[in-house]
């Protein structure tokens, strides 16, 4: 199979192209304008110049044949001439019966023609070049003057204009072509690195990438075929976490780990006194607790990630086994002294136009609260979130704001420091049970765990 060209050599190639053919393109736009400013100003001054010839008293010449002027270089005998060509300019001026009063240079051999009026371009007689004429008449009609200038020479000046401005980016272009290179070079080699390191991994490493990949490197998607390729392994390392479980369950319950997820404040609120009794009858097995919002956990158990773990109900029983724990309304929580202060009760229209405290967006008590005032059609006002509700009560504390909290979180509180008040919300509850998945492998250690926080906890429905 023919190798594919690399990513360096396809941008040089690109580069290469391009910026050449800019160059072309920005060459004729600017030779396009010169042309338009060089014709400006030369037509100008051939309008003025006949003008000029108008107001002239030339008299009569008789029957005489008409005196030609010579070259200016003959007038000014040996004096500077500056850069002028005197072929390059023609004069005539007629009287009405078209009879030549004045000739100069190029202009004997000029058309009369009384009905010409402004530019034309036409062809010399006695030279293969194009002449550009401007015919004037005078305002009586007893003059025409016709002043002409050779094309050529708007020509060159054209040329002198372009090689003066582009000239030098010409010559530039080269080296603007090799530093252009050598930065996507340059631009390129963590890519290259970034390759390097991954030929060199083993499949099932997970060490993080080197801290110099480009952001281009860190962000990507799946093909559909990754997509399959992605959750295929998931299933296969969720079957490689499910037989180390079984084999370490050879051993019974006197040495393995165990992996629970935690919501932040569950673990305060309930499962001290769980974690407590577990540890004091199976010391042994290594428990590690993983704190997460609710619906985190949710995804991690039912990927498998996770064997077991506590979440906010409603979830999908065609999935999950559950084993209800708690069930509390959420309560205000203001600084002592507050204006619903002494109430049994508050709504959310009572305290809809407050600044809140709240937890992370991605927590599910947070996305219930939101919920709710978007049915009241009122906006929420947040002034800060935190996943740990003692750092949640210090800026209420400080009067940052209000918050919602769950009933067994504020019996904590010191009633004296703050008003706690319920509300009065159905759709508010913080409804909490420890899930599993439906139908799959539990080990020893995760039975023991539901039994004893079913011990502990007893169960709700």
């Amino acid at each position: 199979m023919r190798q594919r060209p690399t990513l360096q050599r396809r941008l040089a190639v690109l580069l290469l192209i391009t910026v050449p053919l800019i160059w072309l393109v920005s060459t004729v736009v600017a030779a396009y304008a010169a042309h338009h400013e060089v014709d400006e100003l030369y037509d100008t001054q051939l309008t003025l110049f006949a003008r000029q010839l108008l107001s002239v008293n030339m008299g009569e010449h008789g029957e005489g044949e008409l005196p030609v002027l010579p070259k200016t270089k003959k007038l000014i005998r040996g004096g500077d001439r500056g850069d002028t060509e005197d072929d390059d300019i023609g004069v005539a001026v007629w009287n009405e019966q078209g009879d030549l009063l004045l000739s100069d240079g190029k202009g004997r051999h000029f058309r009369f023609d009384a009905a010409r009026r402004g530019f034309y371009t036409v062809s010399g007689q006695d030279d293969k070049d194009e002449w550009r004429l401007f015919y004037l008449p005078a305002p009586d009609g007893s003059r025409l003057v016709a002043v002409g200038q050779r094309q050529k020479l708007r020509h060159e000046v054209v040329r002198k204009v372009i090689q003066g401005q582009l000239l030098p980016w010409l010559l530039g272009l080269p080296v603007l072509l090799l530093l252009i290179l050598w930065a996507v070079r340059q631009g390129l080699r963590p890519l290259q690195l970034l390759a390097d390191n991954l030929a060199r991994r083993s499949p099932l490493e997970h060490s993080p990438l080197p801290e110099n990949v480009p952001g281009e490197g860190r962000s990507f998607r799946l093909s559909d075929a990754g997509k399959v390729a992605f959750e295929r392994g998931l299933d296969v390392l969720s079957a490689m976490s499910q037989l180390k479980n079984e084999l370490n369950d050879l051993a019974g319950l006197s040495s393995g780990e165990l992996v629970v997820g935690l919501p932040p404040m569950v673990g305060v609120a309930f499962f001290a006194p769980v974690v407590s009794t577990f540890r004091e009858r199976y010391p042994g097995i290594e428990l590690k607790m993983v704190e997460d919002g609710a619906l985190a956990i949710e995804n991690s158990v039912r990927s498998g990630e996770l064997e077991i773990g506590v979440a906010v109900l409603p979830v999908d029983n065609s999935i999950f086994q559950q084993f209800a724990v708690v069930r509390d309304p959420l309560c205000l929580v203001a600084p002592a002294g507050s204006p619903w202060h002494g109430r049994s009760v508050v709504t959310l229209p009572d305290i809809a136009d407050q600044d809140f405290v709240l937890y992370p967006e991605d927590f599910t008590l947070s996305s219930r609260i939101s919920h709710a005032f978007r049915e009241m059609g009122k906006p929420l006002h947040i002034v800060g979130r935190s996943a740990h509700w003692d750092f949640i009560v210090e800026l209420v504390t400080a009067r940052l704001g209000i918050t919602l909290l769950p009933r067994s979180v504020v019996e904590r509180l010191d009633r004296e420091l703050y008003d706690v008040i319920p509300v009065s919300n159905p759709w508010l509850i913080w409804h909490l049970a420890l899930i599993w998945q439906q139908g799959s492998y539990l080990s020893h250690a995760a039975r023991a765990w539901i039994s004893v926080t079913q011990e502990v906890l007893g169960g709700l429905q």
